[in-house]
């Protein structure tokens, strides 16, 4: 199987999934824009994820995984690939070997529980959190939510948005709570799929506290969610990737307002005025030419984000309808 510039081999029992290549891409173009050289890939499985992190953004990683399938598995992907890497069974919450510049936590099931021993690990480096644990942080499994993030969610057509939030507020708070705090460098969804990826560090600890809070919609508390940016802009615009896909998805990080925290789907809104739905590029272009900020968001196709307020929207939707 080949990803990127990494040939792996699929073995059986070792969890690998196809459909998240482009999550994969997305984090190596990213990657190769963060300076910190010695990562640790805790739930390894394959290997996927740090050899395309070795071969694609010159990182040094240890591999870690408690199977041992996986084990066996990645040192034949290793192997095949001629990394020299540390291969390690053992769990990754009874782990300890120094602290890393950067740690992958991509776990099977939530995250939630192996965050704080992650951030004990990076010390002040870069933390990369995946999370699939979809229906809890949708606000489907509530009772779960409050539980392993501590957040009330919210089931309409943004929760990837606020799921994505929710993680980046947990993420905050095991920062926090070892004084420290979070800068984000790109956080993002794709599929079932929740990705963030954040510096942590001391000099971020004040900032992190503003940023983390209660929002509200249509009279209903949600949260807390993390209220700040999503991406590093800076980082964002020099990364790069061969993969046409992985390239638009960072355009669109580049372009979209990540500092508000929800978005506008043209489908609901003309659904709620009861008007023919406008096209999204009029949209933008009607706010625009009024003064606002306008953009398309990488968290649903026809919809966009706005400074504008709900009034002007909406009287815009009704002009551009009638045409």
């Amino acid at each position: 199987m080949i990803e990127g510039k990494a040939d792996i081999e699929l073995c059986e029992g070792v969890f690998y999934n196809p459909e998240m290549k482009l999550s994969r891409d997305i984090s190596v173009a990213i990657l190769r824009e963060v300076e910190e050289g010695r990562w640790l890939d805790a739930f390894t499985a394959t290997g996927i994820r740090g050899i395309r992190y070795n071969l694609e953004a010159g990182k040094e990683v240890d591999f870690l995984d408690r199977s041992k399938k996986a084990i066996s598995c990645c040192k034949k992907n290793l192997k095949r690939n001629n990394i020299e890497g540390n291969v390690i069974e053992g769990s990754f919450d009874d782990y300890s070997n120094g602290i890393y510049d950067g740690i992958e936590l991509d776990p099977f099931g939530s995250p939630a529980q192996h965050i704080g021993h992650a951030i004990d690990l990076v010390g002040e480096g870069v933390l990369s959190v995946t999370a699939t644990d979809s229906l809890m942080l949708c606000g489907i499994q509530k009772e779960a939510l409050k539980k392993y993030y501590g957040a009330i969610g919210l089931h309409n057509f943004f929760c990837h948005e606020t799921a994505v939030r929710i993680l980046m507020k947990k993420v905050a708070d095991e920062a926090m709570k070892r004084d420290r705090g979070i800068m984000p460098i790109c956080s993002f969804y794709y599929r079932h799929q929740f990705k963030t990826i954040v510096r942590v560090g001391k000099r971020y600890y004040e900032k992190s506290k503003k940023n983390v809070g209660m929002a509200v919609w249509e009279g209903r508390d949600y949260g807390p969610i993390w209220k700040g940016s999503l991406h590093d802009k800076k980082i964002i615009k020099k990364a790069t990737s061969q993969d046409k896909r992985a390239s638009k998805y960072l355009s669109l990080f580049e372009e979209e307002l990540d500092q508000l925290h929800s978005f506008y789907s043209v489908g609901v809104l003309s659904s709620k005025l009861k008007v023919r739905p406008p096209k999204l590029s009029d949209i933008i272009e009607g706010l625009r030419g009024r003064g606002y900020n306008a953009t398309r968001t990488h968290f649903m196709a026809n919809a966009f984000k706005s400074n504008a307020d709900e009034e002007a929207i909406e009287e815009l939707f009704k002009e551009l309808s009638l045409k």
